[in-house]
């Protein structure tokens, strides 16, 4: 399932139209935070997925992720996927929060 995000930026849309959602895709910025971490070398980015992560494990849909990044690195050291904007705020601050703490 393809989803687009309202104009308030944090509530999901069904876009069944393949091109509408490209599009849309194409133009929007997805990220919700983004969060350097120097003293641990990494960074936390939490972004709008636009498709249904939960592979139908979940009763609402999972269309966004936080991730950890090592600097100057794309391979991810930890994943966490969230079914709400608010869901995926809360991640991304724990997360951080987390990281700085260890």
């Amino acid at each position: 399932m393809q989803y687009i995000l309202a104009a308030d930026g944090m509530t999901p849309i069904l876009c069944e139209d393949p091109y509408v959602w490209g599009k849309w895709m194409e133009d929007v910025d997805r990220h919700v935070a983004m969060t350097h971490i120097p003293e641990r070398k990494v960074r936390v980015s939490t972004v709008f997925l636009g498709l249904d992560y939960s592979f139908e494990t979940e009763t609402a849909p999972a269309l966004w992720e936080s991730m950890v990044f090592p600097d100057n690195s794309d391979s991810e050291l930890e994943q966490r996927r969230y079914t709400s904007y608010a869901e995926a705020i809360k991640g991304h601050n724990e997360i951080v929060s987390r990281l700085k703490m260890e």
